[in-house]
């Protein structure tokens, strides 16, 4: 029976939404590269294998057999190794190259327009850390590179 309040349809469909994605979840397994299963702070999230395949990231709504193509090209991930992963990669910065948004070249960093300085941040667990505000774009790219070596020592 269709909702004449469009508040109240629009609280079914996220509901409807949100168990469709669960239930998926619960029957395709915890993070590939942690094991967990994920909890409200870091939940379990598609991570697309080959960026350039993806379609869209509104798929819960789709017909089964559409979104079931789709979903054979991720892996699931929790938002901590999902953001490690795309940082890692630096998908975050390839990602606004392309669509002709970024405002550096280096992976965490970015220009404040209000400061007039590059920014430099880094992520860790899902959470942003800020790193300071420098002149010159290099700078803020070694502060960055400085902390990941510090957060993510490679493995001997």
């Amino acid at each position: 029976m269709p909702y004449k309040d469009p508040e109240k349809r629009r609280a079914y469909q996220r509901e409807w939404v949100a168990k469709r994605r669960t239930e998926w979840f619960d029957a395709n397994g915890p993070c590939v590269d942690c094991g967990t299963w994920g909890n409200t702070k870091n939940k379990l999230e598609l991570d697309h294998e080959d960026p350039s395949t993806k379609i869209a990231h509104t798929i819960w709504s789709w017909a089964k057999e559409r979104r079931e193509k789709e979903l054979k090209k991720c892996v699931i991930r929790c938002h901590s190794c999902h953001m490690n992963k795309t940082i890692q990669y630096g998908r975050v910065n390839k990602r606004r190259r392309i669509l002709g948004h970024y405002t550096s070249q280096y992976v965490g960093v970015s220009w404040d327009s209000a400061a007039g300085k590059y920014r430099a941040y880094i992520y860790k667990d899902g959470k942003q850390y800020y790193l300071g505000k420098f002149n010159l774009e290099k700078e803020a790219a070694m502060a960055y590179q400085k902390a990941k070596e510090m957060l993510y020592p490679k493995e001997e």
